[in-house]
């Protein structure tokens, strides 16, 4: 996961899956990415046809905290190559911002400084 000025980050490996096979979530700071990788190597029978696997088949789900006040319809993915890549932007009012001090004996001077939420 990059933490950035803009926004959130998500790169994951998920070889052999395409977009219909993952499902993608997020509550109460929480990034959820939920999928299936099928067992493609069985005999008529329905019994497995390999005796050793590299790779791993089945369900599986994956949760990641992420910063406060992200918002859910904003999450933008793209799946490209076996890595999906998951961009979240923080809102406005995370981003941040300059804020402006007057003194009485010079010009308003500019510090950085950033909203923060209770």
């Amino acid at each position: 996961m990059i933490v950035g000025e803009d926004g959130v980050t998500v790169y994951m490996d998920v070889p052999g899956l395409n977009a219909d096979s993952l499902e993608i979530e997020l509550e109460n700071d929480v990034l959820t990415v939920r999928g299936e990788r099928p067992f493609p190597y069985a005999t008529e029978d329905g019994e497995r046809a390999v005796r050793r696997i590299e790779r791993r088949f089945g369900k599986f789900e994956r949760s990641l905290r992420v910063p406060r006040g992200l918002d859910p319809d904003s999450v933008e993915a793209s799946l490209v190559d076996g890595v999906l890549s998951l961009r979240i932007p923080k809102p406005e009012s995370q981003k941040p911002h300059r804020v402006q001090i007057k003194t009485g004996t010079s010009e308003p001077q500019q510090l950085e400084g950033s909203a923060s939420e209770s």
